[in-house]
Formats: structure tokens, C-alpha cells, sequence
């Protein structure tokens, strides 16, 4: 049974994993991630701040790697770039036949105008957070940790799960992983996820400086 959860595609498990589609869902904060593409649509220059970590990983559905991996290859292809529009996304989605589909499958000029429009620079950070400790829970969840007792998503009373929502959004980052920690302690499976995490964020990190460094070059050539 798919699960399009309003986007039109199925949610990605991604690799192997007990977690299930449904327990999935409830680690994918779709309100956050429709203000973060939002905000850097509007601010692109974000993504290239080190300090930025987000990557195509920290996205559950195919339909939301697609879009971030679009501004993201647009910021980095014109350092320049001050804002993205919706328009601008589909351009650069349209050269590629089965992105472009999934785009109009999922009505993507109007999410992604929608995201433009509504999102507020303001709350970014808090957007970004949440994004970033669903990532983080989503980690152990699929190493086969039992994150339960810190994040009771798989709660089907709502009122329970509504308190657990609201016990994870008080915490840090720091805090949340100080918690999920020692519930993964001498998981092999779980340090090597993190392992493989940290080699990617790097990788990133070291494209964006290199990609950066080399458009600086070229326009100082072009003065």
C-alpha cells in the first residue's frame, strides 16, 4: 500500500530498515520542511553558509530531495542568486523529463509558491531544528533503536501524541541527542549511519567552498 501523504509520490524508507512507511510519516515534519524550502527559495545564499548541514538525507519524500537539490545546484551554479521563485524551479526542473513529472505530479509551482509566499525568515532557525531532530530520531528509529521512550511516535492516542510532539519541540538538538544516546550505545548499525552522515555533510561542505571559491574566481577575471 503507498503512502502519498499529500505529495502525490510515496515515501521513501530508504535503506534497509524495521521501520515501516506508517512509523515513517511520523517522523517527517512536513509543516517544517515546507517553511525551510521555502526560506531558501527566498534567501538561496543560506546554502552556502558551512554552518548549513541540511542535505538531500534530511528529506523523507523523493518529491522534497528533488526540490532542495534544485535550489541547491542553482545557488552553487550562480553564487549571485539572492532569491528563487517558484518559476525558476520549474525552469530548471524542465530540462529533466522525469523530475519535470514528478514536479506537475505533485503540483509543485503551487507548493513551492505557496512555501515562497507563507514562510517567515523569522522562524527559520526553528523550522530548521525541527528538521534537523526529526533527521537525527530518524537515524536511530532505522538502526533499529526503540526511540519510544524519549518520542512516542507511533502513539495512536492522539492527546498522548500531541504531548510527546510537544516534549520533543522544548528540546534541543543537543538535548534530544543526549537522550537518544545511550538507547543506541553498541548499536553497530546505528554508528555506522552516522559515520556514513558525517562523511556526506563533509562532502557537501567541501563542494559548496569549492564551488564558492571557483565562481569567486571567475568574476574577479570578469572585473
Amino acid at each position: 500500500m503507498e503512502h502519498n501523504h499529500g505529495f502525490g509520490e510515496p515515501l521513501k524508507v530508504g535503506f534497509k530498515t524495521n521501520l515501516t512507511v506508517e512509523a515513517k510519516v511520523d517522523l517527517n515534519p512536513i509543516r517544517s520542511i515546507f517553511e525551510v524550502l521555502g526560506i531558501l527559495a527566498k534567501y538561496p545564499q543560506l546554502l552556502l553558509n558551512p554552518r548549513m548541514t541540511l542535505c538531500e538525507d534530511d528529506f523523507v519524500q523523493t518529491f522534497h530531495q528533488m526540490v532542495f537539490s534544485a535550489i541547491k545546484d542553482i545557488v552553487c551554479k550562480d553564487n549571485s542568486i539572492k532569491r528563487l521563485t517558484e518559476v525558476d524551479i520549474d525552469n530548471y526542473l524542465s530540462t529533466d523529463k522525469e523530475l519535470y513529472e514528478l514536479w506537475e505530479d505533485c503540483n509543485g509551482i503551487y507548493y513551492m509558491g505557496n512555501a515562497i509566499e507563507l514562510s517567515n525568515k523569522h522562524t527559520f532557525k526553528i523550522h530548521y531544528r525541527e528538521l534537523k531532530k526529526h533527521t537525527l530520531m530518524q537515524h536511530f528509529a532505522c538502526a533499529g533503536v526503540d526511540i519510544r521512550s524519549v518520542h512516542d511516535y507511533l502513539q495512536t492516542d492522539l492527546p498522548l501524541l500531541s504531548r510527546s510532539n510537544k516534549r520533543v519541540r522544548a528540546l534541543t538538538y543537543e538535548e534530544l541527542e543526549s537522550e537518544l544516546i545511550p538507547l543506541g550505545t553498541g548499536n553497530s548499525d546505528m554508528q555506522q549511519l552516522l559515520l556514513d552522515q558525517q562523511q556526506l555533510i563533509d562532502s557537501h561542505i567541501s563542494l559548496l567552498r569549492k564551488r564558492k571559491q571557483e565562481l569567486q574566481l571567475l568574476q574577479d577575471k570578469l572585473k
